[in-house]
């Protein structure tokens, strides 16, 4: 596919091959003209095809001077059948132009030097007006083919590139997912350790909470190297590459000469990192069953199980019901591990999937659900509209790592009440737990900033003006001139000028205090 992407334009080479090779090899048997001229514009033919099939930059030089020599050559022949040596040029030229980046205005001009002056086209000319003008038909259609050839390479070269940041865009997103949700429950389990250790004295419990930050560090360690080492092309395995001979290792070194767009190499390394999410949540599985497994245990048995009812005595009328949905089991725990340091609120249940949530607020009496956005099997913005069409007295809180604009916007349009980011402290938490129980919204900073930049910003410009006008009416408006707008802007006073009258046009006015009027009228700028 590589060969074919490079010589995009080469079934029309092919076919004047064809076509060259049959008309020379009549002309030379029909015509007067000396065979070492005719050999000598094939082998120039055949010189041209060789460096286009190439297709190296260093050559296209070389191609250019060659259709010129081509050029020569055709009007030394003179009248073949239908000036066919003319004919070939002028094609070879428009695909040469369609090839690299010489101008549009080059092959025209070629193409009406050799049909004035070749000898193809005084022998047209003495056939008939008719067939000169078909003749130059012939070569402008060759012309145009030529430079759709070159916007259709163009094209494609655009879309690969398009294509290439996508796929720069889907990788960091890759990495972000693989790192984000380790780096969020370390930071809830030294939360909650540093409550423990500080506000209870539970020096025991303290640990295990930084002992299993520790753990999460080096999890999240390991998940970048994973990820790290999918991305990048395959390498021979350590031991073999240390018992390697210096010639050995110099011979695989990779040449900078061969180095090709890591295309496919990228999609390996997608489902590598497919492979390593699926490997790290085997790995925190595991990890549950390592040398601090007893004291975990023992954890639970004082303070009860995920999961299961986790009623206490201090319940009361003031006090908060929470269920926890997250995927991640450590951060489930960090969470549920809040109850011990915040009086007023009780983690009733705990799920991993909003389908398990869903299943959970059938048989609990909930007032708070602690949602994460992206789950398996039911995402937490299904999730939260299903929740909040099935139970309007549950308040959701999104707990999630991302805070983009579609994550905000599709969790608030699913009923959401809340939205927090895995950064935020044990106090915002609390919070905002106590915020929406209370029938209230809450954000966090982040969030917030940008709610209220989105509602500040101005919308689409009216009446259809493009982002430049919008600009220009509210430099009017604002009361400056011409000259000042242009150099605000950047731009010439004619280009200036042009723009007013435009956006006159379409918002139907006439003079400049009209205009202002409109910009005001519209909210392009406020009193």
């Amino acid at each position: 596919m590589a060969l074919l992407d490079r010589i995009a334009p080469a079934w029309l080479v092919v076919g004047l091959v064809g076509t060259c090779v049959f008309v020379v090899t009549l002309a030379t048997v029909q015509q007067p003209t000396p065979g070492w001229l005719w050999a000598l514009y094939g082998l120039g033919l055949a010189c041209w095809l060789g460096f286009v099939l190439l297709d190296r930059r260093a050559f296209r030089a070389a191609a250019v001077s060659l259709l010129a020599c081509l050029l020569v050559c055709a009007a030394l022949i003179g009248p073949a059948p239908d000036g066919t040596p003319v004919l070939l040029t002028c094609v070879a030229l428009a695909v040469t132009c369609s090839q690299t980046r010489l101008p549009s205005g080059l092959l025209v001009g070629a193409l009406a030097v050799t049909l004035l002056f070749g000898g193809g086209g005084a022998l047209a000319w003495r056939q008939g007006p008719a067939s000169a003008l078909g003749d130059l038909a012939v070569l402008l259609t060759m012309a145009l083919i030529g430079l759709s050839l070159r916007q259709h390479q163009l094209r494609a070269r655009l879309l690969a590139s398009y294509a290439a940041l996508d796929e720069r865009a889907r990788i960091a997103r890759e990495l972000h997912d693989v790192l984000a949700h380790s780096l969020g429950a370390l930071g809830v389990q030294l939360e909650v350790a540093e409550g423990l250790l500080a506000e209870r004295g539970d020096v025991e419990g303290g640990l295990l909470r930084v002992q299993r930050a520790r753990r999460l560090a080096h999890e999240g360690l390991d998940e970048a190297r994973r990820a790290v080492a999918a991305l990048r092309s395959d390498a021979p395995p350590l031991v073999d590459a240390l018992t390697r001979g210096p010639d050995q290792r110099r011979q695989a070194r990779p040449r900078l000469g061969r180095l090709r767009v890591p295309g496919l190499r990228i999609h390996r390394g997608a489902s590598g990192l497919q492979r390593v999410a699926g490997r790290a949540g085997a790995a925190r599985a595991r990890a549950h069953r390592d040398a601090g497994a007893d004291r975990a245990r023992r954890w639970h048995a004082d303070r009860g199980t995920i999961g299961r009812g986790l009623a206490r005595d201090r319940r009361g009328a003031g006090m908060i019901r929470v269920v926890v949905v997250d995927d991640q089991l450590v951060m489930r725990e960090g969470l549920v591990a809040l109850r011990d340091l915040v009086d007023d609120v009780e983690v009733v249940g705990d799920a991993g999937t909003g389908a398990d949530a869903l299943e959970l607020l059938g048989s609990r009496d909930v007032d708070v659900v602690l949602m994460d956005l992206r789950m398996p099997v039911m995402d937490g913005v299904e999730a939260t509209r299903r929740i909040t069409s099935a139970h309007p007295d549950v308040a959701v809180v999104v707990f999630t790592t991302y805070a983009d604009d579609e994550s905000i916007t599709s969790a608030l349009r699913a009923g959401a009440r809340g939205y927090l980011t895995k950064d935020a402290g044990r106090a915002e938490i609390a919070a905002a737990l106590r915020a929406v129980a209370a029938g209230q919204s809450t954000f966090d900073a982040a969030v917030s900033q940008r709610i209220v930049a989105a509602l500040a910003s101005p919308g689409r410009p009216p009446a259809g003006l493009t982002a430049r006008e919008a600009e220009v009416l509210t430099l009017i408006a604002k009361g400056l001139g011409n000259a000042d707008i242009a150099g605000t802007l950047f731009i010439g006073e004619t280009t200036v000028k042009t723009h007013i009258n435009n956006l006159f046009a379409k918002i139907g006015v006439h003079t400049r205090p009209e205009a202002i009027r409109y910009a005001y009228r519209h909210g392009l700028v406020t009193p």
